[in-house]
This record gives C-alpha cells, sequence and structure tokens, in this order.
C-alpha cells in the first residue's frame, strides 16, 4: 500500500485543499486469496491500520478500506471446504480489526475459479455463503458491511436483476 501511495504522489495525483491537507484520491484494496494469503490478513490489516503514512491516507479517505477476497486460488490449492473456513474466519478477524480502528471495512468478493467463470449462478454461490458471521450488525459499521455480503444479493433489485 505504502509503494502504491508513493507512485501516486509521484504521478501527480496528489490534491491538496484550502486547509494544506493532503489526499490521494485513490481507494487502494489489499488482495487476500491463498489461504496463507488469508492467515496472514490480520497481521497485514493490523499492520497497515497501525502505519502512519497509510492511517492518514485512510481518514483522508472517510476513514474506509476496502478489503478484496480471492476464491479461485484458495479453493484450487487447498480445496474448496478449507478455503471457505478460511475466507469465513478472515472476515471475522478482519472486521474486528476495522472495528477497534474506526475504520469501515468493506469485503470485494473476488470470484474466480468455476463459479466465476461459468461453473454456477454468482448470485447462488453468494447466497451459498454462511449467513453473517456476526448476525449483530448494528455493533458497528465495518460489520454491517461484513454481514451483509450474503444477504446484499437477495435484497438488492440490481443484484438480482443483473445476475
Amino acid at each position: 500500500m505504502l509503494a502504491l501511495l508513493f507512485l501516486a504522489k509521484r504521478a501527480g495525483l496528489v490534491v491538496t485543499d484550502e486547509a494544506g491537507n493532503v489526499q490521494i484520491d485513490l481507494d487502494i484494496a489489499p488482495l487476500f486469496e491463498t489461504v496463507d494469503d488469508l492467515e496472514r490478513a490480520g497481521a497485514t490489516l493490523a499492520g497497515l491500520l497501525s502505519d502512519p503514512v497509510c492511517r492518514a491516507h485512510l481518514r483522508s479517505r472517510g476513514d474506509r478500506q476496502l478489503v478484496m477476497l480471492g476464491y479461485s486460488d484458495s479453493s484450487k490449492i487447498s480445496g474448496i471446504l478449507a478455503s471457505r473456513w478460511a475466507l469465513w474466519e478472515v472476515q471475522e478477524k478482519l472486521a474486528a480489526l476495522a472495528d477497534e480502528a474506526g475504520v469501515a471495512l468493506t469485503f470485494f468478493h473476488g470470484r474466480g475459479g468455476t463459479v466465476g467463470r461459468g461453473g454456477s449462478k454468482p448470485r447462488e454461490a453468494v447466497l451459498a455463503d454462511p449467513a453473517a458471521p456476526c448476525a449483530d450488525t448494528s455493533a458497528s459499521p465495518s460489520r454491517a458491511r461484513s454481514c451483509t455480503r450474503s444477504t446484499a444479493c437477495a435484497a438488492s433489485p440490481i443484484a438480482r436483476s443483473s445476475w
């Protein structure tokens, strides 16, 4: 993330407002895909959230962090059961870390593998995920976002019509 912020600055994507606050109008999403990546995701996100440069960037973006979770590599390498379990656990862990840091976390589910390439309908694959590892979504914004990953497809008319 630091390297991308540096490159964005070098590319002239830095905006300075009247108060002198620096902002790079760019959301950077780490990708966690293999089971090893998923197991290290908590330490990675904790490091990003504690880094002063990354934290300042997140503050300038409204204290929001996007995280991409990949499916194809973890499924191919570790099998679907191990992959799904690791994905389930990492969402809980990352949501807790984000809550602690006061950051709203949004998960982007990168559906690769057979599901993403026509092995079944993506809507059905998303709805097949467990409903919510943290059923009480009133606790915090990041938990609400992580918990709605399976229910958003059924609730959204756009999602229903596009799948």
